[in-house]
C-alpha cells in the first residue's frame, strides 16, 4: 500500500492497489540503465585486481559483462505479463484487511459519479475558456485524478465519457472561446478503448478548431513497460484499427489481450499526464557548465550596487 501511495501523498483506486499487489507478488526481474552501469563498474573491480593474471582478468570481465547485459536485456525486451492473482482473490484479501485493520490509508472509496453540470459551483464559469479537457474511459480513474488535484495543477477539466455524449453546451462555449483548446482521451490498451476514441471523434460535437487526441495506452506501451495484461480467450474479430497502430499491435488486440490504465503506478500516471498535457519534454543530459554557473552568480556574492 505504501508503494501504491508513493511518494506518500498520492491517493489510488482499488484497481490500482490490485495491480500494485500483483507487482509485489511477481516483481520484475532485470536492471535499469543506472543499475546496470553500477553493477558493471562494481564487477570490473575483481578484473582490475587480477591484472597480474591477464587470462583470469579477461575471464572475470567477460563474465561480469555477460551477466549484467543479460539482466539489462531482461528489462528492456518487450513482452506481455500475465496476472499472478485473480481480482476476486484480491477482493477477499482486501475485505479481510478492512475487517482487521480498517480502511487502507490513501485508498479511494467508491462514490456516486457526478456530472459536469453538478460539479460547477461558480455561476459565471461558462464565461471563461478552457484550454484542455481530459476524458477518461474509467470512472474510477477520473475520481482518482480529481482527488489528486490534477485538474487544479494543469488547469483542465476532467470528465468521464458519459458526461460528454452529448457535450454540455457550457463546455462547448468554453472550448469555442479558446483558440488552442484540445480534448484528450485517456483510454485503456484494449479494443473498447480504441473504439471509444473513434466513437468520440464521430459523435462528439466540438468547435471546428478543436480535435480529439488519443493519449491512452497502446499495446506497444504495455509490452515495453511490462504492464500486467488480461486475456480474453475468445479473442476478437478483425476490425479497423487506428492507422497509428502497427500490425503487431493489432494482432495483440485481436488475440484478446488488453491492459488497463490502472495497471500503471499512480505516480507514474500523474507524471505522464503532466508531461503530455503540458507538452513538456525532458531536458537533454549535459555536462555541467561551470563557466555558465559563474556568469549567473552561482556560489558567489551577487554584484549589486547600492545607491544612497
Amino acid at each position: 500500500m505504501a508503494q501504491a501511495a508513493y511518494p506518500g501523498h498520492v491517493v489510488y483506486t482499488e484497481r490500482q492497489l490490485y495491480y500494485e499487489l500483483c507487482r509485489t507478488l511477481q516483481p520484475f526481474v532485470g536492471l535499469k540503465h543506472h543499475q546496470a552501469a553500477g553493477m558493471l563498474a562494481l564487477g570490473m573491480l575483481p578484473a582490475v585486481l587480477a591484472q597480474r593474471v591477464p587470462q583470469r582478468a579477461a575471464q572475470l570481465a567477460i563474465a561480469n559483462t555477460l551477466i549484467t547485459g543479460a539482466l539489462w536485456l531482461t528489462r528492456t525486451i518487450p513482452y506481455t505479463r500475465t496476472l499472478p492473482l485473480s481480482y476476486a482473490r484480491f477482493a477477499d484479501l482486501l475485505r479481510t484487511y478492512r475487517e482487521t485493520c480498517g480502511q487502507p490509508q490513501g485508498l479511494l472509496m467508491p462514490e456516486v459519479p457526478a456530472t459536469f453540470g453538478a460539479t460547477v459551483s461558480a455561476p459565471d464559469i461558462g464565461a471563461y475558456g478552457v484550454a484542455r479537457v481530459l476524458i477518461c474511459q474509467d470512472q474510477s480513474i477520473k475520481h482518482m485524478l480529481l482527488t489528486n488535484r490534477l485538474h487544479m495543477e494543469l488547469s483542465c477539466i476532467i470528465l468521464h465519457v458519459d458526461e460528454v455524449l452529448p457535450l454540455p453546451s457550457m463546455l462547448y462555449a468554453m472550448l469555442d472561446r479558446t483558440a488552442d483548446a484540445q480534448v484528450c482521451v485517456l483510454h485503456d490498451a484494449s479494443a473498447a478503448g480504441f473504439a471509444l476514441v473513434t466513437q468520440l471523434r464521430e459523435e462528439m460535437v466540438l468547435p471546428s478548431h478543436v480535435s480529439v487526441r488519443a493519449i491512452g495506452l497502446r499495446p506497444t506501451h504495455a509490452r515495453q513497460i511490462h504492464l500486467f495484461a488480461t486475456h480474453d480467450c475468445n479473442g476478437l474479430l478483425q476490425q479497423r484499427w487506428p492507422s497509428y497502430l502497427s500490425s503487431r499491435e493489432a494482432s495483440w488486440l485481436e488475440a484478446g489481450w488488453s491492459a488497463e490504465i490502472a495497471a500503471l503506478r499512480p505516480v507514474q500516471l500523474l507524471r505522464a499526464l503532466r508531461r503530455i498535457l503540458l507538452d513538456l519534454t525532458p531536458s537533454p543530459l549535459r555536462l555541467p557548465d561551470l563557466s555558465q554557473d559563474r556568469d549567473i552568480g552561482f556560489m558567489s556574492w551577487p554584484n549589486t550596487s547600492i545607491s544612497t
